[in-house]
């Protein structure tokens, strides 16, 4: 079977052709599986970003309502509805937790300082919130040894509540939206 030079031509265009094709699926399937892995490999941070932030604020609430709850003791043995001294007793008595709460503040605001980086800016809003509050009730106490008044006292627990609902709504909405 004699080989004319188009026919060889011809195997050769069909040959290139065939590899130029081959390269080209090659190159779109490569780059798209990159572009999965790398996609994942995001995704897999946030979330343990996300987690690392809500591990770290549980702890600042659990030392905040160790806090509440010791100054909630006290404060049920006033003899006043308004703002008093506490006594040197109580104030050692809150010091305990306080250590802790002060502690658990600065994991807070690392906590912050990644939702300010993801910008999670309701999840900071309301974070920075609960920190604010926190201050106002804790500065005077800690500070001054000035007990809040009863109506101070039920309007930060109340705030604070409505924070930490508010904070733990948005994370699990950052959460959810993780694509």
């Amino acid at each position: 079977m004699p080989l004319t030079m188009m026919d060889v031509i011809d195997s050769a265009v069909k040959i290139g052709l065939g590899a130029a094709i081959s390269a080209f699926a090659s190159y779109k399937t490569n780059k798209s599986n990159h572009l999965n892995e790398k996609d994942r490999e995001v995704r897999a941070h946030k979330i343990k970003t996300i987690e690392m932030v809500a591990e770290k604020c549980e702890r600042f609430i659990n030392c905040y309502l160790n806090y509440r709850n010791r100054l909630a003791g006290i404060l049920r043995k006033r003899s006043t509805d308004e703002e008093f001294l506490l006594s040197r007793s109580s104030i050692e008595s809150l010091q305990e937790v306080d250590k802790d709460l002060f502690s658990a503040l600065e994991s807070a605001n690392t906590a912050r300082a990644r939702l300010s980086l993801m910008r999670a800016t309701a999840a900071q809003a309301e974070l920075s919130r609960m920190i604010s509050l926190l201050s106002r009730i804790r500065n005077p106490i800690m500070q001054e040894h000035l007990a809040p008044s009863r109506t101070a006292f039920d309007r930060f627990t109340h705030d604070m509540s409505d924070a930490i609902n508010k904070f733990h709504e948005e994370l699990a909405r950052l959460y959810e939206g993780i694509t």
